[in-house]
């Protein structure tokens, strides 16, 4: 029998979704974000986290939908797929509407989501608890690969700014 899958559940508009919990470091209000003139419009901007820029994507933007007035939204920082925290380049933090709950699922709870039925496969499976629906998200397939590089392109503009400070400081 697989074991209990445990995933974080959050809101992006009207939109329930979730994401596998070993993919998360931590949750974070919303802070202040450093833009840069250009940023491709699903990018909220950067978050120095611990001294390390990540890049934080505004999930409203990337599903084309407004997201809830009168809400306090939350970053998600996503552990990279290689293991390392997502302070390193290449990873991310999503910026979400909500975030409401970490839940223990049966892996057979899981509908697979076919991979044309959603972009570049970012919906990985659908699944429902207590009377609503979710979508299971694929962290790793987010962005798609145009979009990483044009990220970590501005990603590295803000480090080596940002190193230039230091220096100085």
């Amino acid at each position: 029998m697989p074991p209990p899958l445990h995933v974080l559940t959050f809101l992006v508009a009207y939109l329930r979704c979730g994401l596998r919990a070993e993919l998360v470091r931590e949750i974070l209000p919303m802070v202040w974000l450093n833009r840069v003139p250009g940023q491709p419009a699903i990018l909220e901007g950067f978050l120095n986290v611990r001294g390390s820029i990540l890049p934080v994507v505004r999930m409203a933007a990337l599903f084309d939908v407004q997201s809830q007035p009168d809400v306090e939204p939350h970053i998600i920082v996503m552990e990279s797929l290689d293991g390392h925290t997502s302070a390193h380049r290449g990873s991310l933090a999503l910026l979400v509407d909500a975030t409401e709950d970490v839940l223990t699922l049966d892996p057979g709870d899981l509908r697979p989501i076919s991979g044309q039925d959603s972009v570049n496969k970012c919906a990985e499976a659908e699944f429902s608890y207590a009377g609503n629906q979710f979508t299971l998200l694929d962290g790793g397939r987010l962005l798609l690969a145009e979009e990483m590089l044009r990220i970590a392109d501005l990603q590295q503009q803000i480090e080596r700014r940002t190193s230039g400070l230091r220096t100085v400081l």
